[in-house]
């Protein structure tokens, strides 16, 4: 089982599947893939899903979870193949939807999550982001990437940072 809390995932690059992350269960078995407060920002993969990518021929896999994470400058973001499933979870994605079958509860899509300045790797949210008190506290960290609590300013925001000012 793989989990990720408050990670970054930025400029990573794939020959193949997955830029940042390919979970491949369709040899192996079952396996439960979880994103949490996560941030992938441009990331690329040569053959899809160059955020993540998920793949299995299980009956009633475990899906890969998405929750509270922004997903932005990743082409052909998320990579579902065969009996994969992908649930997203108050998330913002860089794209008018989701994958064809994919679980969505409250995600927000095409809505630029204004970071600070991400072309230099600052990937906190500005004060006027869409992803700030965007977030579920389901399943959230109580603290951020930077050890700031959360939630802040009333509510939990989105991608590995909180904001603590606004």
């Amino acid at each position: 089982n793989h989990y990720f809390v408050n990670c970054i995932f930025r400029d990573n690059i794939a020959g193949g599947k997955g830029g940042a992350y390919y979970g491949n269960g369709a040899s192996s078995g079952n396996i439960s893939s979880e994103f949490t407060n996560s941030t992938f920002y441009n990331n690329s993969a040569g053959t899809g899903g160059s955020a993540v990518a998920y793949n299995t021929n299980r009956i009633n896999p475990f899906p890969l979870v998405l929750r509270n994470c922004i997903l932005w400058q990743n082409i052909n973001e998320i990579l579902k193949e065969n009996t994969a499933v992908t649930t997203l979870s108050f998330s913002l994605i860089n794209g008018s939807s989701a994958p064809a079958g994919t679980t969505d509860d409250n995600s927000l899509y095409n809505l630029d999550p204004n970071f600070v300045n991400p072309v230099n790797g600052d990937l906190r949210l500005q004060d006027c982001s869409p992803a700030l008190n965007s977030g579920t506290a389901a399943g959230a960290p109580n603290m951020d990437i930077e050890n700031n609590p959360r939630p802040s300013l009333g509510g939990y925001d989105m991608g590995a940072y909180e904001s603590q000012s606004g």
